[in-house]
């Protein structure tokens, strides 16, 4: 593909809506894959026709419930991933040597959006398994070539961000061990509970007898 070229983009379906599938496969994998798939298309439809993304999401939620796909992850990573959209091309153009960020497609621009705040947001999700699903998108919306660059992106900030959050996990684990712990109180005496008027009534308990005087 030439550089003069836009990168990726698969041709858009019926009066440029979303692009028809490279191909139909989805993988078997499951609800989470279909969830990444409706955020492609929620980000992909912001992007193109301005909607804010509450109104996508809705759209998106109301023809896919019931269906199988994960649909609370999909809502948090859209939401996510649209509204972190200027930091996230940030790492974009950092990672994508010579390949300005006007320069590539929505379809592949989406999928990186959604992919690198899946490695940020979503620590308990392998980072291969986030690259893997990135790249089965890219293989059935993007160009030529896409999945190639999306994957090298991807690769790359993968190994930053996870190993830059590792760092920071590891460093917190170590400042709780070295705080110094703190010496138990002394456990003071119970004192005897005393019983209302039980002291008066006692006192008269212990009164001598009184003794008449002598005439």
């Amino acid at each position: 593909m030439g550089r003069s070229k836009k990168r990726g983009g698969a041709k858009g379906g019926a009066e440029g809506g979303f692009p028809f599938p490279r191909s139909t496969h989805t993988g078997g994998r499951g609800s989470r894959r279909k969830a990444r798939e409706l955020v492609l298309q929620a980000l992909y439809q912001c992007e193109i026709s301005g909607d804010e993304i509450s109104r996508a999401i809705e759209q998106l939620w109301e023809e896919n419930a019931p269906g199988s796909a994960d649909l609370p992850y999909f809502q948090r990573i859209a939401e996510g991933a649209w509204r972190e959209r200027d930091k996230l091309d940030q790492l974009i153009s950092k990672s994508a040597e010579n390949w300005p960020l006007e320069r590539i497609s929505v379809v592949d621009r989406a999928i990186l959006r959604q992919g690198i705040h899946e490695l940020l947001s979503e620590s308990d999700v392998p980072y291969r398994v986030v690259i893997d699903e990135a790249i089965e998108l890219t293989k059935r919306y993007g160009g030529d070539g896409s999945d190639r660059f999306v994957n090298g992106i991807l690769d790359r900030l993968a190994r930053e961000l996870r190993s830059d959050a590792s760092r920071k996990k590891r460093a917190f684990k170590k400042s709780e061990k070295a705080k110094p712990v703190a010496a138990a109180k002394p456990v003071e005496a119970t004192k005897p509970v005393e019983v209302p008027g039980e002291e008066k009534a006692a006192g008269k308990g212990l009164q001598a007898e009184e003794v008449p005087e002598a005439t």
